[in-house]
């Protein structure tokens, strides 16, 4: 149970676990439900994107529709695409065994399996099945197609489908920061793009999945856990997942029935060692020297601030917390550097954009943030104290 209501490593799948995301998840579900709509939902890396694709698949299913979601990759062309909707149609039967909708998706292989296929034949396709459901596909890691050509018969799909008013809704699914980024062609087919911008979970929504979790558990959580979990997660609910999980399995360990915050503390070593590799590679690249250093506490100060919308912070915005993590009061042109080394070199852990005298800063990679904190926490170069809230980053 507990690897079920908690899952740092899978997408939530199912809308009784699905936690938070309220308008989002009712933005996409308007999309399936209208004539002629389609969806994008886009954002950061880690923000739940999947899981709010999933969740409304797992929806539309329970309301007697057809949805599959295939994972899209860089080697994917607009055929292989269709391809893999065609190995879904088993699933599909699977789940709604029927003669007559076995024999309409028959004919839909037949059509889709055509090495000329062009976006009319996905439309014709789909005639077969609609009479029987409406189909609702999920395009996911639509961001790894690179192929232009791909993205343009895509777009013609989008507007024909609309064009014809099928009972056929896409949903692009992507890394990017805005549309544009994702779907490439019609100016046209914005206005039958329902568009899903998915920002970082607020405290509230991260401490509802901690809620959502205890309640099929049936535990309770102290004060200081809630506020431990509202905070460290920078709005990542992979490690809200991760760090309400951990304490969990040391509360049960421990036979009780209340998650404390010793108990979420403890499991951060065991929490740390099943994230993705990469991430403690990169750090380890970016803070090692043969000569002593400041990289790591510079990389902690970061991780503790409050970045902009688009995750952004100034080198001035982490003077106190650099500070405080070495144990003096230093001025910017301390550690200046080490941010030019860090997003020059040494893996460019960091991203930089903006003039010399107006240097903005952010994680190349959105799940090294809260990483970078738990490594912090578990080596006691941050302080669960400082963390109760954090500065935000000046504008």
């Amino acid at each position: 149970m507990l690897d079920t209501v908690f899952r740092p490593s899978a997408p939530v799948d199912r809308e009784d676990l699905f936690s938070g995301r309220g308008s989002q998840l009712a933005s996409v579900q308007e999309a399936i439900g209208a004539v002629g709509q389609h969806a994008v939902i886009f954002g950061e890396r880690g923000v739940g994107k999947t899981s709010l694709a999933a969740t409304s698949a797992d929806i539309t299913r329970r309301r007697e529709s057809i949805a599959m979601r295939v994972n899209c990759d860089q080697s994917d062309n607009f055929f292989t695409l269709w391809q893999k909707v065609i190995d879904e149609f088993q699933v599909v039967l699977a789940d709604k065994p029927s003669p007559a909708l076995e024999a309409a998706l028959e004919r839909a292989t037949e059509v889709l399996d055509n090495d000329s296929l062009g976006p009319n034949h996905v439309r014709v396709a789909f005639r077969h099945v609609t009479p029987l459901s409406p189909v609702v596909i999920v395009f996911d890691e639509f961001d790894q197609m690179n192929d232009q050509a791909t993205l343009s018969l895509i777009s013609n799909t989008i507007k024909l489908l609309s064009d014809h008013i099928e009972s056929v809704t896409l949903v692009a699914v992507g890394v990017a920061s805005n549309v544009s980024d994702l779907i490439a062609g019609h100016q046209s087919i914005q206005r039958n793009l329902v568009q899903v911008r998915m920002p970082r979970m607020v405290p509230d929504e991260l401490e509802g999945i901690l809620d959502r979790g205890l309640g099929q558990l049936a535990m309770t959580a102290t004060a200081q856990t809630r506020s431990f979990l509202r905070t460290v997660p920078r709005g990542l609910p992979q490690y809200a997942h991760l760090l309400a999980q951990e304490g969990a399995r040391q509360a049960l360990w421990n036979g009780e029935a209340e998650i404390t915050f010793a108990h979420v503390f403890d499991g951060l070593q065991v929490g740390l060692e099943k994230l993705d590799y990469t991430l403690a590679s990169a750090f380890d690249e970016a803070t090692y020297s043969a000569k002593p250093s400041r990289f790591a506490e510079v990389l902690y100060a970061c991780a503790m601030v409050r970045p902009d919308r688009d995750g952004y912070f100034s080198p001035s915005a982490i003077r106190q917390h650099y500070s405080s993590i070495i144990g003096q009061q230093v001025a910017i042109d301390r550690y200046n550097p080490h941010l030019t080394a860090l997003s020059q070199a040494r893996g460019e852990i960091l991203h930089r954009r903006g003039p010399e005298r107006a240097r903005r800063y952010r994680f190349a990679n959105t799940l090294m943030e809260p990483y970078i904190m738990l490594k912090g926490l578990a080596e006691g170069k941050i302080t669960p104290d400082s963390l109760a809230d954090p500065s935000p980053s000046d504008s």
